[in-house]
């Protein structure tokens, strides 16, 4: 800014000596006087005016780095609070209680609806769960009419226990059940042109891939569904009879 001001009048001043001095004198002296003044107060203009660029420019860029502060802070806000969501989420697949277990699957999928990037990740925690050690239902591993069996005297205790097993195994049974809905969900694609908002693509656009070896799998039907790499090696596919 004092450059600036210096320079023009510098410039404006040696102009004026050059005037005055000339043989013969191209302006009187009363004229330098006041071209004198002139070239002060254009000086102190220009120096003004360079000061204000100078200002406004480093508002401009005060501006555009809180904004871009800003920016990350809200970003890595969001990337925080779906993390978090994420791991709750996946924490309550480990519950003892199966509607605890279905709260979760369903929680996991609603991060990966509205968060396309953790769709894969959210695909491969469900696969996960199913690739759990697991024995479903007797009638549905031996269909058909259970045999006799030998009637064995049991405690009250040992019956309420029976019977807990057999509870927490019909539940565990829909959850699964549930989880292999989800995947079929958001794999279906019934028209290449025409996708739905619930079918997931991972930020590459491609489809979801699944890992389901070793998964004890009952009704899985995977018709009209578009994946990537499918896994089933040594999967156990039962059907409901």
């Amino acid at each position: 800014m004092v450059g600036g001001g210096w320079l023009a009048l510098y410039l404006l001043t040696d102009w004026t000596a050059t005037q005055t001095g000339s043989t013969p004198p191209t302006m009187s002296s009363k004229d330098a006087a006041t071209l004198k003044l002139e070239a002060i107060r254009t000086a102190l203009t220009v120096a003004a005016g360079i000061g204000a660029a100078a200002t406004l420019l480093l508002a401009f860029r005060r501006q555009s780095t809180t904004e871009q502060a800003q920016h990350f802070t809200e970003r890595d806000a969001q990337e925080q609070r779906i993390t978090e969501l994420y791991v709750a989420a996946a924490a309550q697949l480990g519950s003892d209680k199966a509607a605890v277990r279905l709260a979760g699957l369903y929680a996991l999928e609603r991060v990966g609806q509205n968060n396309p990037h953790m769709r894969q990740t959210v695909v491969d925690v469900i696969c996960a769960y199913l690739r759990m050690p697991y024995t479903p239902p007797r009638h549905i591993t031996q269909p058909g009419p259970a045999p006799k069996r030998t009637r064995i005297r049991t405690t009250p205790a040992q019956r309420a226990d029976i019977l807990r097993q057999r509870t927490e195994q019909q539940q565990e049974f829909q959850v699964r059940q549930t989880a292999q809905r989800l995947l079929a969900t958001h794999t279906h694609l019934r028209n290449l042109n025409q996708e739905p908002e619930t079918f997931w693509r991972t930020p590459q656009r491609q489809p979801m891939d699944l890992d389901l070896a070793r998964a004890n799998l009952t009704d899985f039907n995977l018709s009209h569904c578009h994946v990537g790499n499918l896994d089933l090696n040594h999967a156990n596919l039962h059907e409901t009879v």
